[in-house]
């Protein structure tokens, strides 16, 4: 069905159409969805940043050692643009928070759109059509690609700046078009203002420079290291304080992280593969082992299609085993394993009987709808049926709550009590900014309710003072997030 469709459309249709399901099933409910824990924190983040530009402070636009630059100003130009269209209003109070941070995620959704497009192209480019199609409906219906990039966060643009420098870098080498290889460097500077760590693809770009023409290793560096520099105000008056901060940083990052000790030493070192299982699809799974089968299988015959196999496969395991290595083992950052693995996927598949391809993405994408509603608005708690759901994360001890069903915990309380104090020890930055009562990290005597979830560090709602279920949230069979009065009687 899918493929017959596909053949009765020009091209430009499907991927216009394409594009337009990324962007709606990314924006659709965006504010009141999910304030993921680093949102809050980043829109803070985002107005200074705005300030110190502003009143020429330009060492004061280092926040982080991210170092998010590029988030900062997607988040400072919402900031400007709601004050515009809502004079006299505050962004960040409980009433507008939800408006406000719905419009910052829009434009980061826009600026994602943008990469998506530019990556179809280059992959069109380097391979054809065909190829950029299959990657590109992988990537705009796959359920927690769409969950991350939902939210106000780096990792999204991080993968995707980083990948498109890749395939760009890749593009010059096949077309010597230099405008390609400034693509990357720009790309990949990007990528850098985003998160320092997207800069793990670097060898292999440089390699694939160094083999074609050493020459423009000094250019690509000029250019990437340029737009690192004119981007980063920072940059123009500490730059040795800048980087050093950045690199410390990123040392400790590799070499220690809190919730390391959480996880069970046999499970360290396949975490990144059990993510894959969790957070991809069921069909997306099955579509990547038949995909890298089907290619590797070809690749014995066919030395460009090894050459394939190597310039898709060789980043996947590079990326792969640094993540394994990095003391950091955090859920999402499984993302930027996912447009390698979809590249294979595609390449792997596309030249399949175009009857089993038909029935095979028309499954996919009826399955990945499915679940994208199943888990609507909080797309990001998803986890695939293979490994159990959330419920058999939680069993395996991995799972991790990133902010979900606060925000629809807070807008529940200010359904029925919004000048209540609440009690809220955990992911208090996911639930505060939508509540219009008082928010404590403490219990004391006024507190009327508890915010109570489970996380890694809790493998059950805790028992203290506020022992009485009001309202918990979350899937029919796991709810990490609960609302728990402390008074002796439930009037709800």
């Amino acid at each position: 069905m899918f493929i017959k469709i596909v053949k009765h459309f020009d091209q430009k249709y499907l991927f216009l159409s394409l594009v337009l399901i990324f962007v709606i099933s990314r924006i659709i409910g965006l504010g009141s969805d999910i304030s993921n824990s680093d949102a809050l924190r980043w829109h803070k983040r985002s107005q200074d940043f705005t300030v110190a530009i502003r009143y020429g402070k330009f060492a004061e636009t280092y926040q982080k050692y991210h170092p998010g630059v590029t988030l900062m100003l997607v988040g400072g130009s919402a900031k400007e643009l709601f004050e515009r269209l809502n004079p006299g209003q505050t962004h960040m109070t409980p009433q507008n928070y939800a408006n406000y941070h719905g419009l910052a995620k829009s434009i980061h959704v826009m600026v994602l759109t943008g990469l998506f497009v530019l990556v179809l192209y280059l992959v069109t480019k380097l391979h054809d059509s065909k190829t950029a199609l299959i990657f590109g409906i992988l990537f705009a219906f796959e359920t927690y690609v769409i969950a991350i990039n939902r939210w106000f966060h780096l990792t999204s643009m991080e993968v995707l700046f980083a990948f498109a420098a890749y395939l760009s870098v890749l593009l010059w080498a096949k077309l010597k078009q230099d405008k390609y290889l400034m693509l990357s460097a720009v790309s990949i500077g990007l990528a850098a203002l985003t998160k320092v760590s997207s800069v793990i693809i670097l060898p292999l770009i440089f390699y694939i420079i160094l083999k074609n023409k050493p020459k423009k290793m000094a250019v690509y560096l000029l250019a990437a290291g340029g737009t690192f520099f004119i981007l980063f105000p920072a940059m123009w008056v500490t730059p040795g304080l800048v980087l050093a901060k950045i690199t410390g940083a990123i040392s400790t990052a590799v070499s220690s992280d809190e919730r390391i000790y959480m996880i069970w030493d046999g499970i360290k070192p396949v975490f990144y593969s059990i993510m894959v299982a969790a957070k991809l699809t069921p069909a997306a799974l099955v579509l990547v082992l038949i995909g890298i089968y089907k290619l590797a299988q070809k690749s014995v015959r066919n030395s460009s299609v090894k050459s394939q196999l190597v310039a898709y496969g060789f980043p996947l395991v590079f990326t792969y085993i640094l993540l394994s290595f990095s003391a950091q083992k955090i859920d999402r950052y499984v993302l930027a394993l996912f447009p390698y693995l979809f590249m294979l996927v595609a390449l792997g598949v596309e030249k399949c009987n175009t009857k089993i391809l038909s029935i095979v993405f028309t499954i996919y994408i009826a399955q990945a709808t499915l679940l994208y509603c199943q888990y609507f608005p909080v797309v990001s708690e998803y986890t695939s049926p293979v490994v159990g759901g959330p419920a058999g994360l939680h069993k395996l001890s991995l799972y991790d709550n990133s902010g979900e069903y606060f925000a629809q915990a807070a807008q529940y309380i200010n359904s029925i009590c919004p000048k209540c104090t609440v009690y809220v020890p955990n992911n208090t930055d996911a639930f505060s900014p939508y509540f219009l009562g008082r928010v404590t990290q403490e219990y004391g005597a006024d507190v009327k309710y508890e915010v109570k979830s489970i996380d890694m560090e809790r493998s059950a709602f805790t028992q203290d003072e506020c022992n009485m279920t009001v309202k918990l949230f979350g899937q029919s069979n796991f709810k990490p997030v609960g609302v728990f009065s402390c008074a002796t009687t439930v009037t709800d």
